[in-house]
């Protein structure tokens, strides 16, 4: 029988991680993690992106003790609970086509005193994955949501990128659609900031060949992949050799993109704008993107349009 790729990374995996070496079992329940989960309350829950021993004493402890937990993949997950001897008390599956239709009967379970867990797939759930709905239900009715921080690839391919991480966005994935991609690309044209995304393998090289396209081939960016596991790489420099490499190779798995700052300077301003113009940008920039809010006001005063996108998306 054929492994994939993530079941050979498991196999390969001590069964207790080195971490964990002369932690009596019992202390994992004890009181120096967590003496009890809070009734009424919603956990939401990191989980390792790949080594397994990224996972944190707090977060199995969670898990243990949960009322339920709600799972992106309940399939996927049972390889986690299994290396981690964690026996659900419940376990259900949570997902982006089902998570609107049931994030109410979820938030009157927990209303009524039950402590509920809620994992991904692997990472921190809502950063591109399940979760908003019933976060946003729990928020808006008052509800108790606690966090169990851990691994995230965005953030963990951040800090190894020797991009500047100052200021960054992170975007997540892009539409499928080379033409929608490339629109939305554009609204980053001068950002100032780094910017993450998350592509899959398959479209990994239209991608990457779209961001040539709109962002130049000089603009630097680093591509991650694998992260924490044994074959952990990374794709640095250029836009245009960053193309190459991908071309080049046969991605596998989920990937993270990182674009760095635009090293351009916008070009000033060569028309004294009525008063209002900046005001009522700003003011639209609350409700639209940058591109709408660049056109209506353009139209309205009689001003360039590239020069009101320029202003607003260097604010």
């Amino acid at each position: 029988m054929v492994m994939s790729e993530s079941e050979k990374v498991m196999s390969e995996m001590p069964s207790r991680p080195a971490h964990l070496d002369g932690v009596d079992d019992a202390e994992l329940d004890g009181p120096s993690v967590m003496e009890s989960l809070n009734p009424s309350t919603l956990y939401v829950v990191a989980t390792p992106i790949g080594h397994l021993g990224d996972m944190s004493f707090r977060a199995v402890a969670v898990l243990r003790k949960a009322d339920a937990i709600l799972a992106e993949d309940t399939r996927h997950s049972k390889k986690l609970f299994a290396h981690y001897g964690i026996k659900p008390r419940g376990l259900f599956a949570m997902h982006q086509h089902n998570e609107s239709s049931i994030a109410e009967r979820w938030l009157e379970r927990i209303s009524r005193g039950e402590s509920v867990a809620l994992i991904s797939d692997a990472g921190t759930p809502l950063v591109s994955d399940p979760g908003y709905a019933l976060v946003k239900c729990c928020v808006d009715a008052g509800v108790t949501v606690c966090v169990v921080p851990g691994p995230c690839a965005f953030v963990a391919a951040m800090s190894v990128s020797g991009l500047p991480c100052h200021d960054f966005r992170f975007v997540g994935f892009l539409p499928n659609k080379s033409a929608a991609r490339r629109e939305q690309l554009a609204q980053y044209i001068d950002a100032p900031s780094t910017i993450g995304f998350y592509e899959a393998p398959h479209r990994l090289e239209a991608t990457v060949a779209d961001m040539l396209s709109v962002f130049g081939a000089t603009r630097q960016c680093v591509l991650a992949h694998d992260l924490t596991k044994r074959f952990e790489s990374y794709v640095r420099g250029d836009l245009e050799a960053c193309a190459r490499a991908v071309t080049l190779a046969k991605p596998r798995g989920e990937w993270v993109i990182l674009v760095a700052p635009t090293l351009r300077t916008p070009p000033a301003l060569t028309e004294a704008w009525p008063d209002g113009v900046s005001q009522l940008l700003v003011a639209l920039k609350e409700h639209l993107p940058p591109k709408t809010a660049s056109a209506i006001v353009a139209d309205h005063y009689g001003v360039s349009k590239k020069a009101c996108y320029q202003w607003l998306v260097n604010q």
